[in-house]
């Protein structure tokens, strides 16, 4: 049998069968594109089915929580979890009677958002097409792991426009991002693509080549180059004070979580009140994240975007 024609079976699995075989179904073809195989049948085929397994294991979360609102012990032998715990054996098999579909799609979840997640990080195009999956699987996103993972994915930027100013130089620049994740990706990217227009040490090559190229088997340290902030902490660090942590723009956040100005996200760089290292690696395998400058704003449009944040 070839790989092609594997496929085939397998999307017309994921097509019509319920939770559990579906999902296995995807999680085999998804090990299939990983191997080489095109993405397009399976983003086809899980485009259709995987809104109804996000609403389905919703019906579930909703039915657990207000089942049971408190914390739970960690085991009851059902080995149907919420959390960090197993719901109670009884529970699961009264809800099983009534909603059978919904307990297996919440069972299923991560065999159905892996294989979604290996196909879109490979498509860039299909990526941002199916931005629109994130409000189906918003319910879920803080009770089930790989549905957070599956979310940071689809909230990654698609040649999105950001603005970098430079607070010790007064300088700006404008930029474009793609497929950043986190922005412990973005503060290295940063400092790949300004570090030479503004004449500082670019980041370590190993740091370089872990988000560019092969991943290697233990993660670099990256330096930060800089403290970002929003645009809210411009005034506060002209005057020389210290910036409140909520105008901070956290390694451990998203691009998403910058705010804009006039519809554009914007980080302020300043000087680091300390050494900030972290591994330096790529979020998902596939999914290459880029930061590349665009143009350097001229001298007075900079001054004019000093002065309206400031």
């Amino acid at each position: 049998m070839s790989q092609q024609s594997q496929m085939e079976q397998l999307v017309a699995v994921i097509a019509v069968a319920e939770p559990q075989e579906g999902g296995r179904a995807a999680l085999q073809a998804g090990g299939l594109i990983e191997h080489g195989e095109p993405v397009r049948p399976l983003v086809q085929a899980l485009e259709t089915r995987l809104p109804q397994i996000l609403e389905q294991a919703t019906r579930f979360l909703r039915a657990a929580r207000e089942a049971f609102p408190d914390a739970l012990s960690e085991q009851t032998g059902s080995g149907v979890r919420l959390g960090d715990s197993e719901l109670p054996v009884e529970w699961v098999q009264s809800f099983a009677a009534e909603d059978y579909t919904a307990l297996a799609s919440w069972v299923a979840l991560d065999w159905w958002c892996l294989p979604m997640i290996a196909a879109l990080t490979r498509e860039p195009a299909e990526r941002a097409r199916l931005s629109g999956l994130r409000e189906d699987a918003e319910p879920l996103v803080r009770e089930h792991g790989t549905v957070q993972f599956f979310d940071m994915m689809l909230a990654a930027p698609s040649d999105e426009s950001l603005l970098f100013v430079d607070q010790r130089t007064r300088r700006a620049f404008e930029l474009k991002m793609d497929g950043v994740a986190v922005n412990f990706e973005l503060h290295t990217l940063l400092g790949v693509a300004l570090a030479q227009p503004l004449g500082l040490q670019p980041p370590d090559p190993a740091s370089i080549a872990a988000l560019f190229g092969e991943l290697a088997a233990q993660a670099p340290h990256t330096v930060g180059m800089w403290n970002l902030y929003d645009h809210r902490a411009l005034s506060t660090l002209d005057a020389g004070e210290e910036v409140g942590l909520d105008k901070w723009v956290w390694n451990e956040g998203r691009p998403e979580d910058i705010p804009k100005v006039d519809g554009t996200r914007l980080v302020v760089a300043g000087a680091p009140p300390y050494e900030r290292t972290w591994q330096t690696t790529r979020t998902f395998q596939a999914l290459m994240p880029k930061v590349e400058l665009v143009r350097e704003l001229t001298p007075d449009e900079a001054a004019a975007l000093l002065a309206q944040l400031g």
